[in-house]
């Protein structure tokens, strides 16, 4: 999670498999959330605005509907010199995966950039976008493969909870007709590549929410 001094939040969330000899404990994912704060001040700070802060990092074992979580709450203050940009913008990266695949992009939002990064009103900068995949990049090698206690990080993977249509239950005249099916087991696919997305993103309809 990360905080603007605008009071502005901006949760990322992304998703990796991992291994374990059963359930994670509460101990080893706090372990692992340290670390990937620490990975993250190495490679995402320096992309975050210096008026910014990460200030949590927290992980959900996704492999049961009760898993453990885990979490760290140290602040990292990023350190990205320039001119904080406009509260709804940020830098999209989308995750490729190798399987055809039909339905949403598996991307991240990050609140990286600050407006000198910015090509125009509605473009980031080539070189940033080629420093932000690199910093993303990085960021992953470091935590595939890192252990704590019994819990070990592999690979960035996509997650599809939803796949299809089914009629919508609220029968309200403004709602609509249809709404995303859930899947009876959501599917996981492998990412085997990152870009980002040339054009600023806004998250306007999510800020504040984690």
């Amino acid at each position: 999670m990360h905080e603007f001094p605008t009071n502005t939040i901006v949760g990322s969330r992304f998703f990796l498999k991992y291994t374990d000899a059963g359930a994670p404990s509460i101990a080893d994912l706090n372990s692992y959330a340290t670390f990937v704060r620490t990975s993250y001040t190495t490679n995402g700070i320096p992309q975050l605005y210096a008026g910014a802060v990460l200030y949590s990092v927290i992980i959900d074992d996704l492999a049961s509907a009760t898993g453990n979580q885990g979490t760290d709450t140290t602040t990292v203050t990023g350190t990205r010199a320039g001119t904080e940009p406009p509260q709804e913008q940020v830098l999209q990266l989308n995750f490729k995966v190798a399987q055809h695949y039909r339905g949403g992009k598996f991307k991240i939002f990050l609140p990286w950039g600050v407006t000198g990064d910015q090509a125009n009103v509605q473009k980031w900068g080539n070189s940033f976008l080629t420093g932000a995949v690199t910093a993303w990049n990085n960021f992953i090698t470091a935590l595939n493969g890192h252990t704590s206690g019994g819990f070990t990080g592999n690979n960035q993977c996509g997650v599809s909870y939803f796949s299809g249509a089914k009629a919508n239950p609220n029968l309200s005249k403004w709602a609509r007709k249809n709404v995303p099916a859930p899947r009876g087991t959501p599917v996981v696919y492998d990412i085997v590549g990152v870009t980002s997305s040339p054009f600023i993103s806004s998250l306007r309809k999510r800020q504040g929410r984690p």
